[in-house]
């Protein structure tokens, strides 16, 4: 159950007033960056409340700060799609739904004040016209502490300390200190790291027109679109001969090779 505590002051404390309007002013911002007079101040709040032991108030700061990364590095995807830069905006937008998934345990952008529900959605949009089918999925055994007092985790021995909760403006979470076991590594279609897409001969060949349509009709990342989508009839597949080379490359006839066959693709219709 979230703090309402920790609400209360996320949503009415003076000391967060500049910083509620601008996180809050993020759609003016179009595609510019929080100010660095933003972190700047968070920084000094977290700095006394630490000095004075006021949990609550430091974890109002971490709330801001996390907000604030996440509504940056959501600009900065957008950012990189505009530029050509796709698997660069790709990585951003899971580094959005990481950053989400910690701010979700303690604070909850119900009314939207933030743009953080915003952004959840539309990381899942553009996600969803990537053509990236295949990813790396290491496995390995690894060697954890704790993050904020070093203590080795083992199945039998822990720290007291919670990992995702905040303590001191920081959230704790478990350090990978070592690698002692290489496992495997295995080529998935629902990978834990969507940044590790497979890239055939290490080149970037991947079709990326349907990102780039979108962006190109936006007027920034804050621009609400969403679509439809369904599957439609690969068009090199039509009035194909049943004696005539098959589209799919292989070598052989259409009717021993893909004839019968329902080829199909995926069919967005965007809505903005």
């Amino acid at each position: 159950m979230k703090s309402e505590t920790l609400v209360e002051t996320i949503q009415r404390s003076h000391l967060f007033d500049p910083l509620r309007v601008q996180a809050g002013n993020y759609k003016s911002r179009s595609c510019n960056l929080l100010p660095e007079e933003y972190w700047t101040k968070l920084k000094l709040i977290k700095k006394d409340a630490v000095l004075e032991s006021d949990q609550l108030t430091a974890k109002t700061a971490w709330c801001f700060e996390t907000i604030g990364e996440i509504q940056d590095t959501f600009v900065s995807a957008y950012t990189h799609f505009l530029n050509g830069e796709f698997y660069k905006g790709w990585g951003k937008l899971e580094r959005c739904e990481i950053l989400i998934g910690f701010l979700d345990r303690h604070f909850i952008d119900t009314n939207n004040d933030y743009g953080i529900e915003y952004i959840r959605v539309h990381v899942k949009n553009f996600q969803d016209l990537f053509p990236y089918r295949q990813f790396f999925s290491p496995s390995f055994l690894l060697k954890f502490s704790c993050s904020v007092c070093n203590t080795p985790i083992t199945p039998r021995s822990q720290c007291q300390h919670i990992v995702g909760e905040i303590y001191d403006g920081v959230m704790c979470t478990k350090v990978a200190s070592s690698i002692v076991r290489f496992n495997e590594i295995s080529i998935v279609e629902n990978p834990v790291q969507k940044n590790s897409v497979v890239f055939v001969n290490g080149e970037d060949n991947y079709n990326y027109d349907s990102v780039r349509y979108v962006v190109n009709k936006l007027n920034s990342p804050w621009q609400p679109w969403s679509y439809k989508k369904s599957k439609k009839l690969v068009t090199k597949y039509k009035n194909v001969g049943r004696n005539e080379l098959c589209p799919c490359g292989s070598g052989t006839k259409f009717k021993k090779c893909c004839l019968g066959k329902k080829i199909e693709t995926d069919h967005y219709e965007l809505i903005f």
